[in-house]
């Protein structure tokens, strides 16, 4: 009888030690470093708004980052290999609102938004028109006139990706103005700011803050938002005011996500990365910064639950303008 309630209490002791240290296992998270996967070239726009926030993600959650770029497909590549991740908090993707509706809808991306956890939303950096301070250019609307009185395509645009809100913003700006640009797409922020400084391209649509190394040496155009609220761009209109009619407003949306089951399965760690990434997006010493060079105007940190309603009214965004996306109208 002893040995039947010896071997009874060892196999109690044996499974609470089990509980206990999976629990212990939990309290650690994260006892190694994160990757982050970016699912555009090196040196472009999401890098460098992550760059900014890094440090302070990094103390807020414990650990060091490391990014693993895997680009293509208009961030289709890296972001279903971030589906496909565990999702134990190690992994993430950082988000690019646009690309990652767009890969959806019109490139039947094999995930969709069921196939991940929304971590949080943090910034929308408005896209601008700009050219080379050689430019003959000064306006947008010199610019569109001189393209009337050439031949369709011959004036370069410059965009990241053809998933990216870019596409969108620039077919609805041929469709206003009547006029044709000859498109190309360089699958890497970096890549094409290169070439349009470099004299392959003729015009860049960018995002505003994302184009930071490169900002001495253009002129902005116009920006491609509801309004212009920065004042070391004061007297550059807008698309619209240009144009006169109210096209979509563009941005570059930038944010977290966690491979699907994360919040599921590990609810104290998906709970800590959402604080981190909120306490490190709202860092004073953060803001302060961004305030130098007029960025925290563009940021706006929203919670897992409004990040998914933003996300969701993107995707529908996309999703009514998909005829125009796929050159179909």
């Amino acid at each position: 009888m002893k040995k039947v309630v010896s071997l009874a209490l060892a196999l109690t002791l044996l499974c609470s030690s089990i509980v206990f240290g999976c629990a212990l296992a939990e309290d650690t998270f994260p006892d190694g470093p994160i990757t982050i996967i970016m699912p555009n070239g090196a040196g472009g726009s999401m890098e460098k708004s992550l760059r900014r926030w890094q440090t302070y993600f990094e103390e807020a959650i414990g650990t060091n980052v490391n990014l693993e770029f895997i680009e293509g497909s208009g961030t289709l590549i890296g972001t279903n290999v971030a589906a496909n991740a565990e999702p134990d908090g190690y992994t993430l993707l950082m988000l690019s609102g646009f690309d990652f509706c767009n890969t959806i809808v019109t490139m039947e991306a094999p995930y969709t938004m069921d196939d991940f956890d929304m971590l949080g939303i943090n910034m929308q950096d408005d896209t601008a028109i700009m050219v080379r301070k050689d430019a003959p250019w000064n306006t947008l609307q010199e610019l569109l006139d001189y393209m009337k009185t050439v031949p369709e395509e011959t004036v370069s645009m410059a965009v990241t990706n053809m998933a990216c809100s870019d596409t969108l913003g620039v077919k609805e700006l041929e469709a206003a103005a009547g006029v044709k640009f000859n498109t190309v797409a360089f699958n890497s922020g970096s890549k094409a700011r290169t070439a349009l400084i470099g004299g392959q391209a003729d015009v860049g649509h960018f995002s505003l803050f994302g184009s930071v190394a490169i900002l001495e040496d253009v002129k902005v155009l116009a920006i491609h938002g509801d309004d212009n609220p920065y004042e070391r761009w004061a007297g550059v209109p807008t698309v619209n005011e240009v144009v006169g009619q109210e096209l979509h407003s563009i941005t570059s949306d930038y944010g977290m996500l966690a491979p699907k089951g994360l919040k599921e399965q590990y609810p104290e760690r998906y709970e800590k990365l959402v604080n981190a990434f909120h306490t490190a997006w709202t860092d004073p010493d953060f803001i302060a910064m961004l305030s130098e060079t007029e960025e925290d105007k563009i940021y706006n940190v929203m919670s897992p639950e409004d990040s998914t309603v933003f996300l969701q009214n993107l995707l529908q965004l996309v999703e009514d303008n998909k005829a125009v996306l796929l050159g179909e109208e």
